[in-house]
């Protein structure tokens, strides 16, 4: 088919549908997206609540447990233990097909009465990791999210291969960091954005193979650089030593000092690696023809893809988050780990292929409209048929579909392939990491179709203001696990656990400030919006960039930015 122009039905915009995008939906057996790329990315994420912890009493074993589920929501919620576990059949809960009810209302029927996980990990993989969240194979981490891998890992998000690290994001194969957003085998980095394969270095920005150097930007295999400047390796520690890294008020004023320096340097149009053949995005690596995709590594052959950090994703579009040998996969979120030809599924992992509008369906294959079930072939709402009266059933169902959409709360009209609306999203939009990357306002949420919850929070008696902390990590004894802090930023009250402060005595940093949510999203700051731009470089090239219009940076393409930093 030729390419064509679209206006998205959510926010007006036009929107481009290339011939090879027509390929791909008829390979699936899908129409075409009538939203546009962002709309569909904004609603992918309305089902993703990663960060938004409670406590609530798990409805098996009745013991208190830490849960992505508020208590106030009317939902049957067992903690990890008993969700995996022999002591519930989830083949109990199913219904039959009502042609007279549109499927997704009898979908979302069937979600409200299956009981869910209280968090979102492969549990088996954890040790030592209860309060980490959409996570597998990390052991003695603590309040981690998005993270695979890992091991003695503190606060910190979206991360693969990680080890003895700290409040950092965006990184992989790492170990001994801390404040490092977007970091590639680097050892022992603080304070950082954008470096790669770099050891011993403090508040650099954009700085590859570089070692012993401190608020330097854009340098190439340096070392014993200040601020860009050469020195030789006794002038370097002197002054090193000079700067009292081990203050907390010296390190918040060399901090924004670096901040001050990174600006008028050029910066490259976007964040990728020499590894990557024919992509557009941002943040993108060890890819190939991967067209408008973002935080994702190891993509191929791949369009409209977003957070994946685990290899590999293969002939996917619209798909939202991890990875793991995925293929095949349309308008889906968290499914991965060797899943293939999925289509409109939500947490649908490990080992599932050939599923559709699944919601938490494990280990399965040949399922349509399944929750939380695993182990189940040719089944549809939880319901097992013979192999000939699957397909027959789910053949007239997606006939039901196109015929007789399901309408949401705004009026939109929701036919097969379309995607799940986000009517069927468990979670407020404030819960969800939509909020993190596409913020609104309440009235907005709301205006938009999403739901929103007044998050309580818990009350505590403070004793110490996070200003009132010492200035270094040395002064500090045990008597501080007995304190509780008040964020100097928000006031809200937190603690230093022990793993917390035997790393910092480790780096001989001082203790943070901030509550750790704070922290999270002030990271998360230095992190450019999934937001996409044509624009011109300062070398002449016409690119697509996620540095809007209106941004003084000067960008530079992939041979201008190479030419004046190497």
């Amino acid at each position: 088919m030729n390419p064509e122009t679209k206006q998205c039905r959510k926010c007006s915009q036009g929107f481009d549908i290339e011939t090879d995008d027509f390929e791909f939906y008829k390979k699936m057996g899908v129409p075409a997206p009538i939203e546009c790329p962002d709309c569909r990315f904004q609603r992918r994420l309305s089902f993703m609540n990663i960060r938004s912890l409670y406590r609530r009493t798990c409805d098996l074993c009745e013991k208190s447990t830490l849960s992505i589920f508020h208590p106030d929501q009317d939902l049957t919620v067992y903690c990890q233990q008993c969700y995996w576990s022999d002591n519930w059949d989830p083949s109990e809960y199913f219904s039959e097909y009502d042609p007279n009810v549109p499927f997704l209302k009898q979908l979302d029927d069937l979600q409200n009465r299956t009981p869910h996980s209280a968090m979102e990990s492969l549990y088996s993989s954890m040790v030592n990791s209860e309060y980490c969240n959409y996570t597998a194979y990390m052991k003695n981490s603590y309040l981690c999210y998005f993270a695979d891998y890992g091991e003695n890992i503190l606060y910190s998000y979206v991360l693969a291969h990680v080890k003895d690290s700290m409040d950092c994001a965006r990184f992989k194969e790492c170990e001994l960091c801390y404040e490092l957003v977007g970091g590639y085998k680097c050892y022992q980095v603080y304070y950082s954005l954008e470096c790669a394969e770099c050891r011993d270095v403090w508040f650099s920005k954009d700085c590859v193979g570089c070692s012993d150097c401190i608020g330097c930007v854009n340098l190439r295999k340096k070392q014993y650089c200040i601020f860009n400047e050469q020195y030789t390796k006794e002038e370097y520690e002197q002054k090193k030593k000079d700067l009292n890294l081990e203050s907390y008020d010296s390190l918040m004023d060399l901090k924004e000092k670096a901040k001050d320096f990174w600006q008028g340097h050029p910066v490259k149009y976007m964040y990728t690696n020499s590894l990557s053949v024919n992509v557009s995005g941002d943040y993108v690596y060890d890819s190939k023809n991967a067209k408008q995709c973002y935080l994702a590594g190891n993509v191929e052959d791949s369009k409209y893809v977003q957070m994946i950090t685990v290899p590999t994703v293969k002939d996917c579009y619209d798909y939202t988050a991890w990875g793991a040998n995925a293929s095949l996969a349309y308008e889906c979120t968290t499914t991965g780990d060797n899943s293939q030809n999925t289509i409109c599924c939500n947490e649908c992992w490990p080992n599932v292929n050939d599923v559709e509008y699944c919601v938490y369906t494990h280990s399965s294959h040949n399922c349509f409209g399944c929750v939380n079930v695993r182990n189940k072939e040719y089944s549809i709402l939880n319901k097992s048929y013979s192999k000939e009266a699957y397909f027959a059933l789910k053949d007239k169902i997606i006939q039901d579909m196109d015929a007789h959409p399901y309408k949401d709360a705004q009026g939109d009209e929701w036919k097969y392939g379309f995607g799940l609306p986000p009517d069927l999203s468990q979670f407020a939009y404030n819960e969800t990491d939509a909020g993190l990357y596409f913020p609104l306002k309440k009235e907005e949420i709301l205006e938009h179709g999403f739901r929103w919850y007044d998050k309580k929070t818990p009350e505590f008696k403070v004793t110490k203001q996070g200003g009132d902390l010492p200035d270094t990590i040395a002064e500090v004894d045990d008597s501080i696990f007995n304190e509780i802090i008040a964020c100097e930023k928000t006031g809200r009250a937190y603690r230093i656990v022990n793993d917390e402060l035997g790393m910092l005595r480790r780096f001989g940093l001082p203790l943070p400030r901030k509550h750790p949510d704070v922290r999270l999203e002030e990271r998360y700051e230095y992190t450019h919006k999934p937001k996409f731009y044509r624009r011109v470089t300062e070398d002449g090239k016409e690119v697509l960039t996620t540095y809007a219009p209106d941004d003084p940076q000067k960008i530079y393409s992939e041979e201008g930015y190479n030419k004046l930093v190497n």
